[in-house]
């Protein structure tokens, strides 16, 4: 997929999940390779299938959500999934992908026009960051 081969991406995938319906990853594998293919709402069904079958997804699928929307130019509703991901992420616990998605939302904000907001999620990015920083990382 990273070398700009979406369809043959989508075609493992799919191949993938009839081969092992378990491997649910592959819908969201999929969904960003249809988001590059132009293809927002056929990603966003990736999704609510991946959710539908994992609720331990639903702040990565709004995430994903939110830049299907953001690929469309659809800053709003991009806005609205960013921050519904951002939610889910401080409900359960997850800084490290809260303090990631929190720099994606400054972006989509700075697209916006809205500086004072975008810098406010990077701050809070800053924050998340400390708060997720391992020590015994080194």
């Amino acid at each position: 997929m990273w070398c700009g081969q979406y369809d043959e991406a989508v075609r493992y995938a799919d191949e993938a999940l009839r081969t092992h319906p378990d491997w649910i990853s592959f819908d969201y594998l999929a969904g960003w390779a249809l988001i590059h293919k132009g293809q927002g709402e056929a990603a966003r069904e990736r999704y609510r299938r991946l959710e539908r079958n994992s609720r331990a997804w639903s702040g990565h699928v709004a995430f994903y959500t939110g830049l299907s929307y953001l690929s469309e130019g659809r800053h709003r509703e991009a806005q609205a999934e960013l921050l519904r991901a951002l939610g889910l992420y401080r409900e359960s616990g997850q800084k490290y992908s809260e303090m990631r998605r929190r720099f994606w939302l400054g972006e989509a904000l700075l697209i916006q026009g809205n500086a004072g907001q975008a810098i406010a999620q990077f701050e809070e990015a800053e924050k998340a960051s400390a708060e997720s920083y391992k020590h015994d990382f080194n």
